[in-house]
């Protein structure tokens, strides 16, 4: 059996450094990351290095990667490290698999036709499920229970993120009902729109429980069930089932000190989600009425966040709208910024979203810059796009020390589990000699079943983004490549 080092070290290939040449063997790859040794080290030499913190139940499976993951850089490094750097080997080569296939013209569409197959109509053979979760699942969600969700949770902050956005994965879209039925007459709140209710607030409370304090938890008001969505196109209040229901998960995530995102939607509904975060914007995110946040000091920000998408012509006039709102009545508002999500769904360009992409862009950009020097906001800027995020953090290093950056918003950088991972590997090089950058990844849970529609559009969004798609996979691609030639070059020399 091969005798362990007490310390952790790594190369690029993301190979712990294990046996008695430890001390003297080089590294595999000229990375400056540690110094590696031996391709594998025993099972149970790696079980006895579990990182302290793990949860208990993270921990006691933790050893099945410990082998292959990430490390921080060395202070001795002579080159910086490439952001793909920071992934273990495992998720590299699985997300180069995936990409591939997302990026081809010839195999997107079959793969899109077996995803929407499989998400209106669940199968049940245990094969496939198997072949589900073992790709396109664990790419992209965070497992189907607590132990699975805390794994993939301390693997994320392991790595440097700041925390994580949860998300109950179960929904309900304007696509699942006829649209007419929603406008003109819709259904009422009769047991089965309660039962709905009553599932959707029961896992999104559970998502918030799932949390650790300064984490988001993300929701999605159309999961509530056909009556909601009815609401919503109607601009009607919430039922009062589902209104007690999100001051329940308010109070649950005040206490908890956990932050709320209120997800975007088609823009049929749009305008009843506005509404109706906001409502909740002004009585939890009022930081001067202590009466109304007694868990929250003044300086905490927002507990409730809106989505803003930028893809729609209407948002800069919203947002305004919203700003104005925020700052004659005396609340923080919590804005998240999307250039948009559901582009195969919405009327066609040029009526209620950009023509073009590289208007959308403009907008984005443009719309993170007023945020950004918003004294009374919070703002999470999700986006995959590399030049929005440096533009951001140029705007954000701008500001410099003193009163004017401690009065500015509290800026948070996230993006989706499984995809951008080089826009995120760059934020956390960043992070590590700016401690002040906050990157947080996008992580919905639920069984397989409940993920497939969550999984669909991450496929389809793949579709619309092929440049950027092949972009990625070009990316994982030289990592790949650099870390098998730093291990040729160490084994031509010699080991």
């Amino acid at each position: 059996m091969l005798r362990t080092l007490p310390a952790k070290s790594y190369c690029s290939l993301g190979i712990r450094s294990v046996g008695p040449l430890a001390a003297r063997a080089p590294c595999l790859a000229p990375c400056g990351v540690g110094r590696c040794h031996l391709l594998f080290a025993s099972t149970s030499a790696r079980r006895r290095q579990n990182p302290p913190l793990l949860s208990e139940a993270a921990a006691a499976t933790h050893a099945e990667t410990a082998a292959i993951s990430p490390s921080p850089p060395s202070a001795q490094s002579s080159a910086p490290n490439p952001p793909l750097s920071l992934l273990p080997l495992s998720v590299i080569l699985r997300s180069l698999v995936l990409t591939a296939v997302t990026s081809s013209p010839l195999l997107l569409p079959p793969s899109l036709k077996l995803l929407a197959r499989l998400a209106s109509h669940p199968t049940h053979s245990a094969l496939v499920h198997w072949l589900l979760k073992r790709t396109f699942y664990a790419q992209f969600c965070a497992g189907e229970s607590r132990v699975e969700v805390q794994r993939t949770v301390g693997r994320l902050k392991e790595m440097g993120y700041s925390g994580v956005i949860l998300v109950y994965a179960r929904e309900l879209g304007l696509e699942h009902h006829d649209a007419a039925t929603a406008l003109e007459g819709g259904p009422k709140e009769d047991e089965r729109s309660l039962r709905d209710i009553e599932v959707w607030k029961e896992g999104t409370m559970e998502t918030v429980r799932l949390a650790s304090a300064g984490d988001f938890v993300s929701l999605k008001l159309t999961g509530a069930g056909p009556t909601a969505i009815h609401h919503l196109t109607q601009l009607l209040p919430p039922p009062p089932a589902l209104l007690t229901a999100l001051h329940q998960i308010c109070t649950l995530a005040q206490t908890s000190h956990i932050r709320l995102l209120i997800d975007a939607e088609h823009s049929l509904l749009q305008p009843g989600i506005d509404a109706w975060t906001l409502s909740l914007m002004r009585r939890y995110n009022n930081n001067n009425n202590s009466n109304n946040n007694p868990q929250r000091p003044p300086s905490a920000g927002a507990l409730v966040y809106n989505t803003y998408q930028a893809y729609l012509r209407s948002t800069p006039t919203t947002l305004a709208a919203h700003l104005a709102a925020a700052h004659s009545e005396g609340f923080t508002l919590g804005a998240k910024l999307v250039r948009g999500a559901y582009l195969a769904s919405e009327p066609r360009r040029g009526t209620i979203i950009h023509a073009t992409k590289a208007a959308t862009d403009r907008a984005f950009d443009r719309l993170a810059a007023d945020l950004i020097a918003r004294p009374r906001a919070s703002l999470v800027l999700a986006t995959h796009n590399l030049a929005s995020v440096r533009g951001a953090q140029a705007l954000l290093a701008a500001r410099g020390p003193g009163p004017a950056a401690a009065a500015a918003p509290a800026v948070v950088h996230a993006q989706l589990m499984g995809m951008a991972d080089e826009v995120s590997g760059e934020l956390l090089l960043q992070a590590r000699a700016a401690p002040a950058t906050a990157v947080y990844k996008y992580l919905p849970w639920g069984s397989v079943g409940e993920c497939m529609g969550y999984l669909l559009r991450r496929a389809e969004e793949n579709r619309d983004a092929l440049g950027r798609t092949r972009a990625g996979r070009d990316e994982l691609a030289r990592e790949v490549w650099r870390r098998v030639r730093g291990l040729v070059g160490w084994l031509v020399r010699g080991g």
